[in-house]
């Protein structure tokens, strides 16, 4: 048995999500950037507290599936390329293990694997992790992304963001998941993004494995044709995981998929930063890493994997609201209504006319701490 982690308190506490879209490669980078700084110059300020309750566990289904954590490495071992398979098959097989899983669980990190001027200011991991449960109806699914939370129970989908911590987002659990359905918040969407590129990855590789109807077209969105090249790499030892290895090179850059030989599950995936500018205080960045090396499934996820914890006076919403608009009265936690009746359609205009100011007055002030950060590192 081992527990199913909740967020890392001190790494997610840390980490400033981006509110406002990056529509190109350039952005992208740019905002990993800022975190590499911010996390430099602002992380060894804060000291981890304790976890608020004790994590959920999962007992996996199959103790043989994942390899012995007691085990020594194997990395001794040389592995040999599979010769009877092409990028694409594997890929395929991949798939098609995580859409006929009954349940997933993995403990994902997002790594920044840069160079630093300053030895002190190495950025830290922050979380990515996900539980899922299929359900005859709505399935169960918690995802933790930095500064966001969000959990289905099979009944409602609730969820939690870092930038209005006294809210708790409430609607019903689309039947079946869907990421459309998942993320239609604006905030919460931009919330739970991994800051890279669109055209290479914009949610968690897990959840466009489990969730998408075509997971393929994410993965290799160039399909086969002539700009896109997909190569089997020579296999490798991640820890005690024999890996097969899949890169993918197309014009949005290059990315590597780590598949594990023992489950078939993707547990790494590497965006490969090259030859982008980088802001001062640090020497290279080079590349965005997820490791997920406990992925499982099948296994059986307690039922407390699948509640969300509610601040006492944290308000029930429909929709995240900027402060200023957002109700002020606490709803209990053991029982969330309804905030308001339908808005009208000019309300409905209005709200969209407020927040369209507020993402621009987000994205303003945001690069206006990057410019400031440059000048003063």
């Amino acid at each position: 048995m081992h527990s199913w982690g909740l967020r890392s308190q001190t790494a997610a506490r840390r980490r400033n999500f981006p509110f406002f879209d990056m529509p190109c490669q350039h952005f992208a980078v740019q905002h990993l950037a800022f975190i590499l700084l911010l996390v430099g110059v602002l992380g060894c300020r804060e000291s981890a507290s304790p976890p608020a309750s004790a994590p959920p566990a999962v007992v996996p289904a199959n103790p043989t599936q994942q390899p012995s954590p007691t085990a020594p490495p194997a990395t001794s071992q040389k592995l040999e390329k599979p010769g009877d398979v092409t990028p694409r098959q594997l890929l395929e097989k991949m798939v098609a293990v995580y859409q006929s899983a009954s349940s997933y669980s993995d403990h994902g990190q997002i790594h920044v694997v840069a160079k630093m001027l300053a030895p002190e200011a190495q950025p830290e991991p922050w979380p990515c992790t996900v539980a899922f449960q299929k359900q005859p109806s709505s399935s169960k699914l918690r995802l933790e992304i930095g500064d966001g939370k969000l959990v289905a129970d099979g009944v409602d989908v609730f969820a939690q963001i870092r930038p209005f911590p006294d809210q708790v987002l409430r609607f019903p659990a689309p039947e079946p998941l869907t990421l459309e359905h998942l993320f239609q918040d604006v905030y919460l969407d931009q919330a739970m993004e991994l800051g890279l590129p669109e055209t290479i990855l914009r949610f968690p590789p897990q959840l466009i494995l489990l969730f998408a109807r075509d997971p393929l077209k994410t993965l290799l969105p160039g399909g086969d044709d002539s700009q896109t090249q997909v190569e089997l790499r020579e296999p490798r030892w991640m820890g005690d995981i024999p890996c097969d290895l899949i890169r993918v090179t197309d014009a949005a850059g290059s990315r590597v998929l780590w598949i594990s030989r023992a489950n078939l599950a993707l547990v790494r995936f590497d965006y490969i930063v090259e030859g982008l500018p980088v802001p001062e205080g640090v020497a290279s960045i080079r590349l965005v890493r997820i490791d997920m090396p406990d992925a499982q499934f099948d296994g059986d996820i307690v039922e407390e994997a699948f509640q969300m914890q509610q601040p006492v006076d944290a308000v029930s919403v429909t929709e995240f609201l900027p402060p200023e608009l957002a109700p002020k009265t606490a709803f209990p936690t053991t029982e969330v209504t309804a905030l308001t009746p339908q808005p009208t359609e000019q309300e409905m205009q209005n709200f969209q006319e407020q927040l369209e100011r507020h993402r621009k007055a987000h994205q303003a002030l945001l690069r206006s701490i990057l410019c400031l950060v440059f000048q003063f590192q």
